[in-house]
Parts: structure tokens; C-alpha cells; sequence
């Protein structure tokens, strides 16, 4: 299936929606149920009464250039190939769970309560128009999975650069299964911020990256969670929180930041890393935790911020 808007494209198993002259839509059309020509301002959810909201199966949604799309609903799943895109707006989802809450079309997202899902080659993308400039991504869930090829990214294949990417989850899960999963900016990229208040597990080539472009920087990159896993076995794979400049770009890498508040493990090849392919300098890396385990089990594994041999910029700093 396949869904071309016109406009903005917003979907939710709210039970109510709000406008912003106080007029209350419900679902279901109750005897106090309004509608009026205000623009609507938040979905509304009462406990334990809400559904979820799934694109599978090779659905595609896109949006008209420097329009929306946000997805708000108890739980979010986006699978099967299916790709939601924008050109130029920005993507917002709220995984609400069974929460009494309201979530506004704009500003802060609140703490979600439910699980947002990317999955078997799923994929969600704001790419950056020439007209209307990047598209942001912001989400919020009580747990963030992504597996077997789902990406959540924001891309630019112009001089302009990428949106942002903000997630705030209870526990945010990247793992590839043999194949790959990830949160990335590619281009002269934007910034990603992933925090989680429990654990942020990246497994078998889950990654949180940003790349450069042969026209600008890669972003930087920010990570804060109460406890890290990042796990490259079972072969190797390229398992990290990374930032690196193109080959043949003048820019540079991103700094990386990561915060924890408990312990960080590093196993079998696994890195927090930034590297430099071409003119500029490699980006900084800043660890901070109660505990580092570094285990490579006879691979290289490690924190670092490199240059490779084909590039004319130095390493940058890495202060843990």
C-alpha cells in the first residue's frame, strides 16, 4: 500500500483531539464531542483504552515537501519494509501506552509509556528539501527496538544539512540480527541525542552514527543512559556510537558524548569511536561512567578518535 498526502500526515488512537480554542473531538462522537476550525493543538489519551498504530507489509507513506508526518498511539510499529519518509518536515512519534496524557502536535514530547518498534528492514527517514530545509525526528516511548534492518535516520544529498534526531525512551534496543539496525544522519549531518533513564543495548551491528558527506561534517553525537551494552559478537561486526567524515569531504567528524550513569561494557570488538577519512580533524570523545569494562575477547575493542593513513587531519582527543 501506498499513501501519498498533500499536506501534513498525522495519525493517532487518541481518544480525543484537541484545538486550540479548547474544543475537544472525540472518538466516537459522543454527545459532547465538537469540532471547529481551530487547528489542533494535542491528542489525548485516557487510560488503558487506546490502540496501536502498525505500517507493515511494504507499506510507504511520504509526504508533500516541507510537510509532517507524527504517529501518536499506545504503541508504534513500523515493519516489513515499510518506509515512512518526509521531504523536508520533520517526523514526530509518541509511543503513549496506557498513560492519562496529551501529546501536542508541537514542542517537548512527553515520556511515552508504550514501545516503539523498527523492524525487518522498516525504515523511518526526514531527508533535507533545497526549499524547505531538514526535517527533524523527535520520539518518545517507554522502550525503543530496533532490529533486522530497521533504521530510524535523517538524510541530505545537498550542501544543506540534516535535521535532528531526539529520542527519549525507559530503554532504547539496537540490535541487527546478522544484518543490521540503526539510528544515523548522513550528510553534512545533524545532531542525534538518544536518552534513556534505564539501558541502551546495541548488539550485532546496531550502531548510533553519524556520517559526513563529501559537501560537510558529520553531527555529533549524544548518548546519556542509566547502563551501556554494546556487543559486536558474533563475528565483529561494526558495532558502535560513531562519527566519521566522508573520503572525499573537507569536513569533519562529530564530537561524541556519552553519559552514564552505571556501568558501560565494551565486548568482542564493540567501540565508542569518531575516525577521519579526509581533510579535518577527527571529532573528540568524551566517556563518562561509574564502571568501564572493556573485554575484546582477542579483538580489537575499545574508546578512541582516530585518522586514518589516507587522511591529512589529526586524531582528537578521548577523555574517559
Amino acid at each position: 500500500a501506498s499513501v501519498d498526502v498533500p499536506g501534513a500526515f498525522h495519525v493517532s488512537t487518541a481518544n480525543h483531539l484537541k484545538l486550540s480554542d479548547g474544543t475537544l473531538y472525540r472518538a466516537g462522537n459522543g454527545p459532547d464531542s465538537n469540532l471547529s476550525i481551530a487547528a489542533p493543538e494535542a491528542f489525548g489519551f485516557l487510560s488503558g483504552v487506546s490502540a496501536p498504530i502498525r505500517f507493515i507489509d511494504r507499506a510507504s507513506v511520504s509526504a508533500k515537501p516541507g510537510k509532517a508526518i507524527s504517529l501518536v498511539g499506545s504503541d508504534i510499529e513500523v515493519s516489513n519494509s515499510t518506509v515512512l519518509r518526509t521531504n523536508g518536515g520533520g517526523i514526530r512519534m509518541a509511543a503513549a501506552g496506557t498513560q492519562v496524557i496529551d501529546v501536542g502536535l508541537e514542542g517537548p514530547l512527553p515520556a511515552g509509556g508504550g514501545t516503539l518498534a523498527v523492524a525487518n528492514g522498516g525504515w523511518i527517514d526526514a531527508r533535507t528539501n533545497s526549499t524547505y530545509g531538514a526535517g527533524n525526528i523527535a520520539a518518545s516511548a517507554e522502550r525503543m527496538v530496533l532490529t533486522n534492518r530497521g533504521e530510524i535516520s535523517t538524510t541530505s544529498y545537498l550542501e544543506s544539512k540534516t535535521g535532528n534526531i531526539n529520542i527519549r525512551a525507559r530503554e532504547v534496543t539496537i540490535d541487527g540480527q546478522g544484518q543490521w539496525a540503526s539510528i544515523y544522519t548522513n550528510g553534512p549531518a545533524g545532531v542525534i541525542d538518544v536518552t534513556a533513564s534505564g539501558a541502551i543495548t546495541l548488539r550485532d551491528h546496531g550502531e548510533i552514527a553519524s556520517y559526513g558527506s563529501d559537501v560537510g561534517h558529520a553531527g555529533d553525537v549524544r548518548v546519556s543512559a542509566g547502563s551501556l551494552l554494546i556487543d559486536a559478537q558474533p563475528a565483529n561486526t561494526a558495532t558502535w556510537i560513531y562519527s566519521e567524515s566522508s573520503y572525499n569531504g573537507p569536513g569533519t567528524p562529530g564530537k561524541v558524548h556519552v553519559n552514564v550513569s552505571g556501568p558501560i561494557t565494551l565486548l568482542s570488538g564493540a567501540s565508542i569511536w569518531t575516525l577521519t577519512l579526509a581533510e579535518g580533524k577527527a571529532g573528540d570523545v568524551s566517556v563518562r561512567s561509574s564502571a568501564v569494562t572493556l573485554d575484546g575477547k582477542d579483538i580489537v575493542t575499545g574508546i578512541k578518535s582516530d585518522s586514518s593513513p589516507i587522511s591529512s587531519g589529526a586524531s582528537g582527543n578521548v577523555e574517559v
